[in-house]
């Protein structure tokens, strides 16, 4: 069902704004009796129809799968909370979502960089760090297409560790200057 419902609509909407023919599109099918009366039985034909249409179009689907991953680094989540609010104007509205995404991509490649920064001053590569490194990047392949903040938040412990032990690291390779009567 998640085949149809969300890898293939999805799917379906990037190849139909990147130009694919209407003939060519994700076939449309009756979902109402399975909302309706959770029929079980009604699934199978749902999800063979999805991955038929992945399959059909698996390379074009692979560029998709891996253009959406970097979403769940760059998407804040903010812009969701603050639409609803009427005292913000459209241009401060716009500042604070760029500050926000800036924030996260920021905390993102320090932490992706971090066992950049261990080998240059160690020179030795830290297996620990790449583990997680390998983790966050699994989980960010599992969460993708969809990936909105929401599924970052079982990563945000990881990344904010690796974050802030590049911030740390830095401090140690003198490129960040931290005074001492601190």
């Amino acid at each position: 069902m998640q085949v149809y419902e969300y890898h293939g609509r999805y799917f379906d909407e990037w190849r139909a704004k990147h130009g694919a023919p209407a003939n060519d599109r994700l076939p449309e099918i009756d979902l109402s009796p399975i909302n309706n009366t959770l029929n079980a039985q009604a699934i199978p034909p749902v999800k063979a129809v999805g991955l038929a249409y992945l399959k059909a179009h698996f390379p074009e689907y692979l560029l998709f799968y891996f253009s959406r991953m970097p979403n769940l680094f760059i998407d804040s989540g903010y812009s969701t909370v603050i639409n609803g609010l009427t005292l913000i104007n459209g241009q401060a509205l716009a500042v604070m979502l760029f500050l926000a995404s800036s924030f996260f991509v920021i905390i993102s490649l320090l932490a992706l960089l971090n066992p950049l920064f261990h080998y240059k001053i160690n020179r030795q590569w830290p297996k620990e760090k790449i583990f997680l490194i390998i983790v966050i990047l699994l989980y960010t392949a599992i969460a993708t297409p969809i990936s909105a903040a929401r599924f970052r938040i079982p990563l945000n412990f990881f990344l904010f560790l690796l974050a802030i032990d590049a911030v740390f690291i830095l401090c140690q390779m003198k490129i960040i200057k931290v005074k001492d009567n601190l």
